[in-house]
């Protein structure tokens, strides 16, 4: 079972703060977001396009320390060396969050359920969000809207290999996707989730499962 992470909102304030929980569960809704692994693989088709770097030189001078990785599809790479160097090799099919956390100043394993900076906010929620985990995230995260009759939550939903499921409580103890409209991302990637406000107290939480 994957790693499940919540996000807890209502009305516009965030009521908890994030949590962790072990277990999945399938989402109802059959979406472009209910389905990690065709989300994963439309990714690496993307960005695994043929290129062979076999030619490519290295910088004089580069420091001792350095290491290089490199997508699986890419062609022209040796290991555990590469031109002097270490190099290693990332598997976009299963290490989906490599790359960007390489690009923001984490090891490329990771662990996802951790909170680098200890802002209350793990690594893969961060990456789900795809905001930066160097920053203090507590005042980042998706805020749930009202108008008139309808809660809304929008939210960044197309980092590759996860599941979001957006789920309404009236109580905070009963969970459910039942009255829940969620779309699918725009091309920038925001999904956004709403439900009728059918009782005095309405609460909307983000579930993102690997």
């Amino acid at each position: 079972m994957g790693a499940l992470h919540l996000l807890v909102l209502f009305l516009g304030f965030v009521v908890t703060s994030l949590s962790q929980a072990g277990g999945a569960e399938q989402n109802d809704q059959e979406d472009s977001t209910s389905d990690p692994a065709k989300a994963c693989q439309a990714w690496v088709e993307e960005k695994c396009f043929s290129e062979d770097f076999s030619a490519l030189t290295v910088f004089d001078g580069t420091d001792p320390g350095f290491s290089q990785y490199y997508l699986k599809c890419k062609t022209g790479f040796t290991l555990p060396v590469w031109k002097g160097y270490p190099a290693i090799m990332i598997d976009p099919a299963t290490q989906p969050a490599a790359t960007w956390l390489l690009a923001h100043g984490q090891a490329y394993d990771a662990i996802l359920d951790t909170d680098t900076n200890q802002d209350d906010v793990s690594l893969l929620m961060a990456y789900a969000l795809n905001l930066d985990p160097r920053l203090n995230l507590t005042g980042s995260l998706p805020q749930a809207t009202r108008q008139g009759d309808t809660l809304g939550l929008t939210f960044y939903a197309a980092s590759p290999g996860l599941n979001y499921r957006v789920e309404a409580s009236a109580d905070l103890s009963q969970w459910s996707t039942n009255g829940v409209t969620q779309s699918a991302p725009t091309p920038d990637g925001q999904s956004t989730a709403t439900v009728p406000r059918s009782s005095p107290y309405r609460f909307l939480r983000l579930a993102v499962v690997r």
